[in-house]
């Protein structure tokens, strides 16, 4: 078998048996394709307890350690879940194939392999409204988890309304670190995830008219797009990318209940007809 396709499907195993290739028969100098340079770290188990957390502080991403700005903040955000050290450049080290559509970087993952495909291509969704997400999510949005690695992130925009809600897969939470500060990683199902966003085009934006038009559609296509990662299954380059990876950091408190999401499009079409 070539280097390469043994180094995919050792990488394919780790990611169900929670370990990670050591690129058998590849060189430090040149590691198979997909297969990284340094061995990332394991990641924790998933999530299986029921609890729901009002989220007091939360970086999601848009800005770097000082709080400019940034394109790469999400570069450093997440961790390593497919087990491959993925690049546009290199084709073979993909986990998956992604949309025709898609752009090609939507390949690229962070440092060291970290796969974060929501702060690098969903954040810019909420730039028309919200440059600062971090800031405006922080004591208005919530994490309700729900067991079995499953979880709802529900994106606040004010004390009373959110912006999107957001289903979770996989989910696996860090240990506070010496600020408080946990990383929670998983993936949103694309399909899932888009009919979401698409449903509830005006709460991501703020304003009713985004119902109209072709604004919907547009949202449902971008996170389509966005899928880098496949949802349940191992990396295979030729399957379709069925998930969008997803990490943030944050600090929570336990609450009693979760909010009440936003009416779909789809309802406030049906009210404004009564």
């Amino acid at each position: 078998m070539p280097l390469g396709k043994l180094g995919v499907a050792l990488a394919g195993a780790s990611f169900f048996l929670g370990t990670f290739a050591i690129g058998c028969g590849a060189t430090e100098e040149e590691p198979a394709p997909g297969q990284c340079a340094v061995k990332p770290a394991p990641l924790p188990p998933v999530v299986d307890r029921k609890e729901i957390l009002r989220l007091d502080e939360v970086v999601l991403g848009e800005a770097d350690a000082t709080g400019a700005k940034s394109r790469h903040a999400w570069r450093t955000i997440g961790m390593n879940l497919d087990g491959l050290c993925s690049t546009s450049e290199d084709q073979a080290s993909v986990a998956c194939k992604r949309q025709d559509r898609a752009p090609r970087v939507v390949a690229d993952d962070g440092e060291e392999g970290i796969d974060n495909a929501f702060g690098k291509e969903l954040l810019r969704l909420l730039e028309p409204a919200d440059p600062t997400p971090s800031v405006t999510a922080r004591g208005t949005s919530y994490l309700a988890l729900e067991g079995g690695g499953r979880a709802t992130f529900y994106l606040g925009r004010t004390a009373t309304e959110l912006r999107a809600v957001i289903p979770l897969v996989n989910v696996r939470i860090t240990e506070p670190d010496a600020s408080g500060m946990s990383l929670l990683v998983g993936v949103a199902p694309a399909e899932a995830l888009a009919k979401s966003i698409r449903d509830r085009a005006h709460a991501l934006i703020g304003q009713a008219l985004y119902c109209e038009d072709r604004t919907p559609e547009s949202m449902e296509e971008a996170v389509l797009d966005a899928a880098d990662i496949r949802t349940f299954d191992a990396p295979d380059p030729s399957a379709l990318c069925d998930g969008i990876s997803f990490a943030f950091h944050f600090k929570g408190s336990s609450v009693a209940t979760a909010p009440t999401p936003p009416k779909t499009c789809a309802e406030l079409e049906a009210d404004a007809d009564l």
